[in-house]
């Protein structure tokens, strides 16, 4: 599934929204798929009336077709900013499977000699490769 484009200023519960309207299952599926019996539930978790249960999340993902990693995520850095600190400070930075893909290609192009980025010609050459892979124009 293509994932909807997420700036700074969005929220989680626009990117759960955009995600669950892309998705061929509807709210009632989602909701049961989710151990809920209303599917009221869904629609509280695209307006942001209710948060998503953090447990929940890897099951919401793979409902969405979503990475796991991706979404929790999201949602930390929205629900709980110092935890996903403390997470990635104590346990490392996550990174998708997509994330993995970017870097295997990174190591095959620099032939594995661990590049640093330490010039702003190489952040502006990095943003304008992130952009093309969002498809900004």
């Amino acid at each position: 599934m293509t994932l909807p484009a997420h700036s700074s200023k969005g929220t989680f519960h626009h990117v759960i929204s955009a995600l669950i309207e892309l998705s061929p299952k509807t709210q009632m599926e989602i909701a049961a798929e989710l151990g809920f019996s209303k599917p009221n539930i869904v629609s509280m978790f695209k307006s942001g009336a209710t948060k998503v249960p953090i447990e929940r999340i890897p099951a919401l993902a793979k409902i969405l077709e979503v990475d796991p990693a991706y979404l929790l995520r999201l949602a930390l850095q929205e629900y709980m900013p110092k935890l996903l600190t403390l997470i990635e400070s104590s346990c490392g930075f996550t990174i998708t499977e997509n994330e993995k893909e970017i870097i295997k290609e990174l190591r095959l192009y620099s032939s594995d000699l661990d590049p640093k980025m330490n010039k702003a010609e190489q952040r502006a050459a990095l943003k304008a490769f992130a952009e093309k892979l969002i498809g900004v124009d």
